[in-house]
């Protein structure tokens, strides 16, 4: 760790230089509400939709207007663009004025800027030192994506025009002389390009230079189309975000290419919300545009969807998981849904319960949940404002315990159900008693299509009687022997809005269609909508490769089709490099590359290198007469060039397709899809190579950690442990595809720094620098202990553990410039070994375990000391001196070299013990505060960035003393 107070040591040449730009502008901290999405628990696959508040400085932020054309061969889509104008200039125009870079990126139409003052200033910026791996080339995916299900289907170009009225538009074009397909020409003439201060490029690398050399430290991303060009553009969500960018969308001021007679076969601005919460979750946050230029969001004049927001907040009946799909499969064709989970790991707590303020339809179902009083009220008023409520099951219950009180602090709602609902529950029947429902009401919109005769009830059957007076009775539960319970009905609440209650809900209704009906056609009800029907068509269909399901019906009649996209990077085709795809079972199969049909070879089929040009990407169909088997193997891409990997494994998300339809006998309608892939194809089905070694790339997105982001440490699973995730005090668990949740909160008072894990894995050690503690925290049961305890230490800092799992720890006194080394042994015994040194901090032990090795940031002095018998350090010589900027971390490879990094200067360097430079890698970002290493092979080296606040990393080319490939052989040492 190296605090803020002696970092202006190795960065007062920068800082000078932002300090004197500060004062040149009198603009006022521009102050967003950064919305994004954050799992409940990892891998739960369950979001709170959260904000946090944030301030920028105008002159450090850019504004990039991504594809907004003067035509598009979608009509609509020229429409919807129409709208946006007036009030992305508006944008455009406070942002400059407030002192904002403007970069204006009309892809494809240079060639009528060219000889434009704004068009060359791009060119002209002077390229950055940290230029990106790829920073040229589309970007069709990032890791963090592969957690989820792409949720369009984009596959035929988006097109939700007329069919006529999209021919007409398409005769128009064509009579102004341009080219149906691609009509664009410049950006549209809405939005003003001040010749004197913006920028225009489609470049990547030019954007990136552009930024870096203006000090761009935040990035806004508007214009359209949102699932395909803003997130894949080289200057797009995708490139930044995976780069280390600070970058958001404006959400507000954007649209996609999306068709509703595609899955999901939701409305064409349900199917933008769903690009946007894809964002949210996996790329990075959003903001809108009144954050910018005041009054309210943008939302476009035929957006007419009603808004339901469900608060989703039980353990019993698994509605966390049967109402997001209910949501999905029911919802998107007329409204606007938004999900609220209740916390996983904090029963009063619902994050994202803000969103209750907006909503048209509030459908509960929460289970004796209290809440703070402020959060309660938000309930309270929507209720009062004379919104429509819909409950299921627990929500008679909701808001109040059994028989008691709420702790204090917290407030309590037990007069909901009658207040509400105008019901009276008391309790529920027996489990094993079953009960059947029948319908009492069936004149009633909701009612309707639901079947006459009594029908089963999943769960058991609550006792729901007496209603209120004035609520109509729709359905009633019985069993036999017992008298009937009201078990659905609408009630006029006192404030005047309309409510539906229902006490099925329990995971088995979910599963009857009539249960279902019933549920939408109440939530229609009470938003005065009409039920539409729902669609009934066949689509392209996940499915995970290998599989055992893939291969079991050989006597399937019709053809099956198999899809993915591949990108291949220049190497892989260069010279007279050939290209072959190999396929188990390959003479059973027909195989195609971007519509044209593959040859077949002995292994599979010959991929002419032309069609899978570098930076593009390629769609990859495989047919087959009856089911494709391809267990245990998988296709796989290789190539003749000398590259390393030089085969590519297609293992992971495919799209299939069963098809019956003679229609498609010719293959073109499965082969061909109308943009090229790059655009066309779902991000959850491309495959690419690995980035070369020493590619940094972000793993979470920026602003997750606070700035005291340290650590980090990888576990057997190769979770990456980082301090003070989203606030101080937290210790974070990330995936290595980014999903980060708080694994533990510090006792009060305690901040960790520096994290090292026990020789089992089972247990990792936390420097708790305000504390003066070594902590302990236990991987299963997340408890923490405290290993060690001296008032004397400064802090301590950073960790080290050698082979015999004696724990070393560097612990500086900053205000004084000076430090010492500090022996921990397993029984909790802490031994000063070494006094008078510099500001100690990075701190690591040898693969042999001979040597200790520090850094003294203030000093720049890199030192190795001796590690005797008796465990007590002699020498201390310097390895080498740096004559300028700091250090921060250190960790040793598996050949002793040390990976260092270099604070304020933005890198990591490879050095060698006795002091040689082998390599320096630059990172975004000035401030690199610490490093680990993990991955299965643990050549990924995860380094936490105080600058943007988030972990990034990079493949190197040996693996760490400490990563899990080589535990065994130190505790055999």
């Amino acid at each position: 760790m190296l605090p803020r107070l002696f970092s202006h040591v190795f960065r007062s040449a920068l800082i000078l230089a932002m300090f004197s730009r500060c004062l040149s502008t009198q603009a006022e901290p521009l102050s967003v509400q950064l919305r994004y999405q954050q799992e409940t628990s990892l891998n739960s696959g369950r979001f709170h939709q959260l904000t946090r508040s944030e301030s920028w400085k105008p002159e450090e932020t850019a504004i990039i207007v991504c594809d907004v054309w003067d035509l598009h061969h979608c009509l609509n889509a020229v429409r919807r663009v129409e709208e946006l104008l007036p009030r992305l200039n508006a944008v455009v125009e406070r942002g400059r004025s407030q002192g904002m870079t403007i970069i204006h990126a009309p892809s494809d139409c240079m060639a009528a800027y060219e000889d434009h003052p704004a068009r060359k200033r791009a060119i002209a910026a002077p390229r950055a030192a940290n230029l990106p791996e790829d920073i040229r080339s589309w970007c069709s995916v990032i890791p963090a994506e592969e957690r989820g299900v792409y949720p369009v289907d984009q596959t035929d170009g988006g097109e939700d025009d007329d069919p006529a009225e999209h021919a007409e538009w398409a005769s128009k074009l064509k009579a102004m002389g341009r080219d149906p397909g691609r009509p664009w020409k410049k950006q549209a003439d809405g939005i003003t390009i001040d010749s004197e201060h913006d920028y225009i490029s489609d470049q990547g690398d030019e954007v990136w230079n552009v930024l870096q050399n203006q000090g761009i430290r935040h990035v806004i991303l508007t214009g359209v189309h949102t699932n395909m060009c803003v997130l894949g553009r080289p200057f797009g969500l995708r490139q930044l975000s995976r780069n280390g960018v600070d970058v958001v969308l404006m959400r507000d001021l954007t649209d996609t290419m999306y068709n509703p007679a595609r899955w999901p076969y939701v409305s064409h601005f349900t199917g933008t919300d769903l690009i946007v919460s894809h964002i949210e979750r996996y790329v990075c946050p959003t903001i809108t545009s009144d954050q910018i230029v005041g009054g309210t969001p943008v939302r476009f004049q035929n957006d007419h969807r009603p808004h339901v927001v469900m608060l989703i907040a039980e353990d019993e009946y698994h509605t966390e998981v049967s109402l997001p799909k209910f949501a999905a499969d029911q919802l998107g064709r007329d409204f606007r849904v938004t999900t609220v989970f209740g916390s996983d790991t904090q029963r009063e707590s619902i994050p994202g319960l803000e969103a209750v303020s907006s909503a048209d339809v509030l459908l509960v179902s929460v289970r004796r949940r209290v809440l703070k009083p402020a959060d309660l009220d938000l309930i309270r008023a929507c209720v009062k404002s004379g919104k429509s409520v819909v409950g299921i099951r627990t929500a008679s219950h909701a808001f109040c315990l059994r028989n008691q009180g709420p702790p204090e602090g917290f407030a309590d709602w037990p007069e909901f159900d009658a207040e509400v609902f105008g019901g009276s529950y008391h309790g529920h029947h027996k489990n094993d008693l079953k009960s059947t429902v029948t319908v009492t009401a069936p004149d009633h919109v909701i009612i309707a299509g639901l079947p006459r005769e009594p029908f089963p009830q999943g769960g058991s059957l609550y006792q729901t009687s007496p209603v209120a007076e004035g609520a109509t009775v729709l359905l009633t539960g019985a069993i036999d022997g017992l008298p009937a319970e009201p078990a659905a009905w609408i009630f006029q609440r006192a404030d005047g809005g309309r409510s539906f209650y229902t006490s099925l809900g329990h995971v088995d209704d979910f599963q009857n269609a009539d249960f279902v009906r019933m549920l939408y056609q109440a939530i229609c009800w009470a938003a005065d909508t009409k039920p539409t029907p729902i669609p009934v068509a066949s689509h392209w269909e996940r499915i995970q490769v290998p599989s055992e399901a893939i291969g079991e019906a050989e006597s399937l009649v019709g053809t099956n089709w198999y899809r993915c996209a591949v990108r291949l990077p220049e190497a892989w085709t260069a010279g007279n490099a050939v290209l072959n795809l190999e396929v188990p079972n390959a003479s059973r199969i027909r195989a195609w590359l971007n519509g044209k049909e593959l040859s077949a070879t002995a292994t599979g089929f010959a991929v002419p290198a032309e069609d899978l040009r570098s930076g593009d990407a390629g769609l990859l169909v495989l047919q087959t007469g009856w089911s494709f088997s391809i267990e245990p193997t998988v296709p796989s891409l290789c190539t003749t060039a000398s590259v390393t990997p030089s085969s590519l494994e297609l293992r992971g998300t495919w799209q299939e397709f069963h098809c019956t339809d003679p229609a498609l006998a010719d293959a073109q309608k499965a082969t061909e899809i109308p943009l090229p892939a790059k655009f066309g194809a779902s991000a959850d089905i491309v495959f690419s190579p690995p980035d070369p070694v020493w590619t940094v790339r972000a793993v979470t997105r920026s602003g997750e950690f606070t700035q005291g982001i340290e650590g980090p440490a990888c576990d057997r699973d190769g979770n990456v442990y980082a301090v003070n995730y989203l606030k101080q005090g937290t210790i974070g668990r990330v995936s290595p595809q980014g999903a980060a949740e708080i694994f533990v909160t510090l006792p009060e008072g305690s901040i960790g720094n520096g994290i090292r894990f026990d020789l089992d894995g089972q247990s990792f050690f936390v420097a708790d620098y305000t504390g003066h503690n070594v902590l302990q925290v236990n991987l299963q049961t997340r408890s923490i202990t405290t290993l060690a305890h001296n008032p004397d230490m400064n802090q301590p800092n950073d960790l080290a553990i050698a082979p015999d799992g004696t724990l070393y720890a560097s612990d500086p006194a900053w205000n004084q410039g000076t430090g010492r080394i500090w022996r921990i042994d397993r029984d909790g015994t802490t031994t000063r070994l070494a006094d008078d040194l510099g500001t100690t901090n990075g701190i690591d032990v040898s693969p042999d375990g001979r040597f200790l090795f520090v850094n003294e940031s203030v000093q720049r002095n890199i030192r190795a000391f001796e590690i005797t018998p008796q465990r007590t350090l002699a020498g201390g010589r310097v390895v080498k001196h740096f004559d300028d900027f700091g250090f921060d971390g250190m960790r040793c490879d598996q050949e002793g070299n040390l990976y260092v990094t270099r604070h304020g200067k933005g890198t990591v360097i490879k050095m060698t013990p006795e002091g040689d430079i082998i390599r320096e890698i630059v990172l975004p970002g000035s401030r690199p505060s610490n490093l680990c290493f993990g991955g299965s092979d643990g050549q990924t080296v995860y380094v936490t960035e105080v600058d943007g606040r988030q972990l990034l990393s990079f493949r190197a080319d040996t693996a760490g003393r400490e990563t899990l490939v080589s535990r065994r052989q130190i505790a055999e040492f």
